[in-house]
């Protein structure tokens, strides 16, 4: 390099790195008696190096999730610092795309969580990790879930929700249940279904051999569902019989009447902690209220309950 002043201007000439020149103005203006800098004359080096890192950092801009807050030359490198979203692309894997050798670049990005809807998302969909049949979208601050998914999968889902930055809320009401719908499925069977006793009360009324079939496969899918959701659902087994005027004896006779089905459900081999007895007394079961006389003599019903 050479440097010359005429007149109180400081005319250089030479080579030099790009970055030097593009200080001199202003390491020189505290000088006396230089006015101006003439460095036309220089012939640069690292210009295309200067200008991947001018696209670089307009790129970075443009990135949402991504702070600069520091840039600049140090040396033969370049040194970057700032702020970056997790779910935000990697900064140092982007230098190569403008043509930079990442050794030549010093990084430090701090984490943080940006509030850009599209990240908001992006985290929401990596923290909850929906099924494929579920869709997730942001409405404002709200995040909203549509579709279908196993009962583990939704109650999860809300609790990871809240620690959602940038979620303010968890939108399920267009989201399905596949487990509590079978649920009500199986339980409005269950609860449709009325056996008759004969008189006698200790046997069932001939015919009623495949329906009893039918529903110990119903406590099965039901015992499957239950444990899904968690428990916390029952099965009663509701006797009703009148043998009195009186409703104690009332009680402990349809209780009988429950006790006995109960035995015979001990033989299919079902859950039966999920089975409970009760005594209806003489009440009439209500899909026994159009059966004939001798019918409502005796009958066990269901109810599907939950447990405190």
């Amino acid at each position: 390099m050479t440097l010359e002043l005429r007149e109180g201007t400081l005319f250089v000439e030479g080579t030099a790195p790009c970055d030097w020149v593009d200080n001199l103005a202003s390491r020189v203006s505290s000088l006396h008696g230089i006015s101006r800098v003439r460095s036309d004359g220089v012939k640069q080096t690292g210009a295309d190096q200067q200008l991947a890192w001018n696209q670089y950092l307009a790129k970075l801009g443009e990135t949402p999730g991504i702070l600069v807050l520091e840039n600049g030359r140090w040396e033969d490198a370049f040194y970057i610092a700032g702020m970056r979203d997790p779910m935000a692309p990697d900064p140092v894997a982007m230098l190569p795309d403008v043509g930079l050798n990442p050794d030549t670049v010093r990084s430090k990005w701090e984490p943080y969580q940006a509030l850009r809807p599209e990240l908001v998302i992006a985290r929401a969909r990596r923290s909850l990790a929906p099924p494929a049949s579920v869709t997730l979208t942001l409405k404002d601050d709200v995040l909203v879930a549509e579709g279908e998914a196993a009962h583990v999968w939704v109650s999860e889902a809300i609790r990871s929700a809240r620690g959602i930055a940038g979620i303010s809320r968890f939108d399920t009401g267009r989201l399905q249940d596949t487990d509590m719908i079978a649920y009500n499925g199986v339980a409005a069977l269950l609860e449709e279904e009325v056996f008759y006793y004969l008189a006698n009360r200790r046997d069932l009324w001939p015919g009623q051999e495949n329906k009893f079939r039918a529903f110990i496969e119903n406590v099965s899918r039901f015992s499957s569902i239950s444990r899904r959701l968690g428990g916390g659902y029952r099965i009663e087994v509701r006797g009703h019989t009148r043998a009195s005027d009186n409703e104690e004896a009332d009680i402990a006779a349809s209780l009988t009447i429950a006790d006995r089905f109960y035995s015979r459900l001990r033989s299919q081999h079902l859950d039966m902690e999920l089975l409970v007895k009760r005594g209806m007394g003489g009440n009439v079961a209500d899909g026994a209220k159009r059966a004939d006389v001798q019918r409502r003599e005796a009958q066990v019903s269901f109810r599907v309950v939950p447990v405190d």
